[in-house]
């Protein structure tokens, strides 16, 4: 009965510690698309692109674009808006 309770108990940790690894593997995949946003706030200083790879973009508070300096937002990039956040060039 003590080498059954035994088995059985190492079988459960075994299979526990295996669920476990396989979580933890397989934490960067997104559950149902879901990506989280990429968070943007404050100056723009140089050259910068909003690629749709990275969207959707958070815009957390107001951005400013530094003169002579270009911010392209590829097609099919979203973005949100925080109340209170805009873009200024």
């Amino acid at each position: 009965m003590k080498a059954f309770w035994l088995v059985r108990t190492s079988l459960l940790i075994i299979l526990l510690l295996s669920s476990g690894v396989l979580f933890a593997l397989n934490s960067e995949t997104p559950v149902d698309g879901y990506k989280p946003p990429t968070e943007v706030s404050g100056t723009v200083a140089e050259d910068t692109v909003w690629t749709r790879d990275q969207s959707p973009y958070l815009v957390r508070s107001s951005i400013t674009v530094s003169p002579n300096v270009i911010l392209t937002v590829e097609p099919g990039v979203r973005d949100s808006h925080r109340p209170k956040s805009g873009l200024h060039s």
